[in-house]
Order: structure tokens, then C-alpha cells, then sequence
């Protein structure tokens, strides 16, 4: 590459013209050693010839906001969702955003496979894609051994995915969408799902988990704020959604259903003693059972098409909608009803 060979003492601003890398780097003097190893696609970080980059480098103007993954090279599948796979430039991507921890991830038009596991993303980020006539679509075909963790595994920060589908043609286990809290605090900041779709079978376990049993303060217990609209989940081996110890879920425009995979619950929601289940509101269709622990102050805007199984933990809940099919068990604490 030409750039590496340039005299940054010369001309210590370059613009890089390679198809699908394009943009503006800077000599910036400092320690890259780190960077450098990491960006194995140099999409930010590029070494020069001349001097060692434990001295400085060649560093992508303006990359703290926006990061495309063509600059990383990601390898397009041709179109069956079963290879080429892009993880092997994926993974390096994500491991340095875990280092320079960029506002937004910008995925293409086009099918992205993934015949590995991605890196858990350990930054408030935006993860986006595009709707057009090809959209964005990111597919699963390896083994997940933990049965929570997505494709986009997100843990102690809040994050945004919008404008993309999640999917998986083969392999098994995980989630296509997870955000795992990993000690005794609630998120960093928000979290947004817009627009997005996951639907994989079951070669997921379920298509979307949050799960903040591990948060058991008591000013804050649980994941707290997420909202969820115009986006769809469908059914796994487990689960479509699960929700475990939730505080301030909102989600509308949704629909939730148990098509495509063998399990029959929709959505499980499910809370610990000191991480419990709160304010849990939910605007659309939900089609297969839904199962509750532990859950309070919450409303459900759907009609019935499955069981409702509840327990005497539960209280303060209204279920709004049409009874089409499905035995809704009363066992509340108290203060909770359907309409129908």
C-alpha cells in the first residue's frame, strides 16, 4: 500500500483512494503498538514503512464517530447465506472497537455470514444497517455453547441495532440479539432495537435475551430501560423473547411469534427474588405462550393466542385484547385482569 510508504514528514495529511477504503489519514504521533496489532484489516490504524508505530501512525480522520465495515474489507456472502464467511474480519473490527470504542458500526446492503462467533461488544455503541431492496442480513451458521449470548452480544452498556436482520441457516444455541449484565449494576446507558428482525429456528435458543439477574441493587435492580419498536421475533428452540430480571421495557409496533421454531413459548419473563421483573409494557402481537415471574406494574396490548401462565408473584399486570384461543391462568397476587 502506497500510504504505508509515504514521508509523513512531507505530507503529514493523505487521502487514501482504494475502492471501499476511502478516506482521509493523519500522521499522529503516540504509541499505536496496541491499535496497530489489532487492526489487522487496517481499516483505522496503518503502519508506516519508515517509522515504528510505537511512535506513531497513520490514523483514520474522523473515525471516533463513524466506522463502515467495507474499510475493514467484511467479504460479502453471494447471496445463498452460506459463505463466504466475513468473520475472520469482523472479529478483529470489533475487538478494536472494544479499544477505541467508535459512536456507530455501519454494515452495508448485502448478507453477511458468520461461521464463528463475534467478540461481546463491551461499548455503548449503534449497530446499523440499511433497508433497501437488498437489505442488511447477518447470518448465524456456527455452534453457540452458551445458551443466552447473540450474535451481537451486548453486556454492561446500553446500545443501538436498528435497520437489519439477524439470522441463522445452521449451527445452534444463543441468541440472535443479547444484552447479559455481568456484575451488580444496571446498564451504562440506554438501550434501542428498531426495525430489526431475527429469525432463525432453532438454531437459536431464543431471538432476542436481556438478562440483569446479576444486577441486585436495591435503588436499581435488574437491566433497566430498553425499548423496542416496529420490529419483529420470531420462534426458536426455546423462545422468541426472554426477559429475565427487566425493569422498563418498552416495546411496540412488535410482533412476537413462535413460527419457525419448536418452541412454544413466545415470551418468557422470568425474575430473581432481589432482580425482579417491573414496568414491562408491550404493544402488538403475541402469538404462543407467555410465561410470568416475578413481574409487576406492566401491560400487554395483544390479542390472545396462547396460554398465559402466571404465579402469585406476579401483581398490578392488565392484558388487553381478544381471547381467540388459550387458557389465561388467573393466579395473580392481585390488581391483575383481561379484557377481552
Amino acid at each position: 500500500m502506497a500510504l504505508k510508504a509515504a514521508k509523513h514528514v512531507r505530507t503529514p495529511l493523505v487521502f487514501l483512494s482504494e475502492h471501499g477504503r476511502e478516506g482521509l489519514f493523519e500522521w499522529t504521533p503516540g504509541d499505536f503498538a496496541v491499535q496497530c496489532a489489532t487492526d489487522t484489516q487496517e481499516g483505522i490504524f496503518i503502519e508506516s514503512s519508515h517509522t515504528a508505530n510505537t511512535t506513531g501512525a497513520w490514523v483514520r480522520v474522523g473515525h471516533e464517530r463513524e466506522w463502515r465495515t467495507e474499510w475493514f474489507g467484511l467479504t460479502l456472502d453471494a447471496g445463498p447465506g452460506t459463505g463466504p464467511y466475513c468473520d475472520a474480519e469482523a472479529i478483529p473490527m470489533l475487538l478494536l472497537g472494544n479499544i477505541v470504542k467508535p459512536q456507530k458500526i455501519s454494515f452495508g446492503a448485502g448478507i453477511y455470514s458468520l461461521g464463528a462467533a463475534l467478540p461481546e461488544i463491551s461499548w455503548q455503541v449503534e449497530i446499523s444497517g440499511v433497508r433497501a431492496q437488498q437489505s442488511t442480513i447477518v447470518v448465524k451458521h456456527y455452534v453457540e455453547p452458551t445458551s443466552d449470548r447473540g450474535v451481537f452480544a451486548f453486556n454492561d452498556h446500553g446500545f443501538i441495532v436498528r435497520n437489519l436482520s439477524v439470522r441463522a441457516t445452521s449451527g445452534s444455541g444463543g441468541s440472535g440479539i443479547s444484552a447479559i449484565l455481568t456484575g451488580n449494576a444496571p446498564a451504562a446507558g440506554r438501550s434501542f432495537i428498531e426495525n430489526v428482525t431475527v429469525s432463525g429456528g432453532d438454531y437459536f435458543d431464543q431471538s432476542l435475551c436481556i438478562d440483569g439477574h446479576t444486577n441486585t441493587a436495591v435503588e436499581g435492580p435488574s437491566y433497566r430501560g430498553v425499548w423496542v419498536r416496529d420490529s419483529e421475533f420470531f420462534g426458536a428452540a426455546s423462545s422468541a423473547i426472554k426477559l429475565r430480571s427487566v425493569h422498563h421495557i418498552f416495546m411496540s409496533g412488535l410482533f412476537i411469534a413462535t413460527s419457525g421454531g419448536t418452541g412454544t413459548s413466545a415470551l418468557i419473563i422470568a425474575g430473581d427474588v432481589e432482580a425482579y421483573n417491573d414496568d414491562v409494557h408491550i404493544f402488538g402481537i403475541i402469538s404462543g405462550n407467555t410465561t410470568m415471574t416475578r413481574l409487576s406494574r406492566s401491560s400487554f396490548h395483544s390479542p390472545l393466542n396462547g396460554n398465559v401462565v402466571n404465579d402469585d408473584t406476579c401483581n398490578s399486570i392488565a392484558w388487553f385484547g381478544a381471547n381467540f384461543s388459550g387458557v389465561h391462568q388467573q393466579n395473580w397476587a392481585n390488581s391483575a385482569y383481561i379484557t377481552s
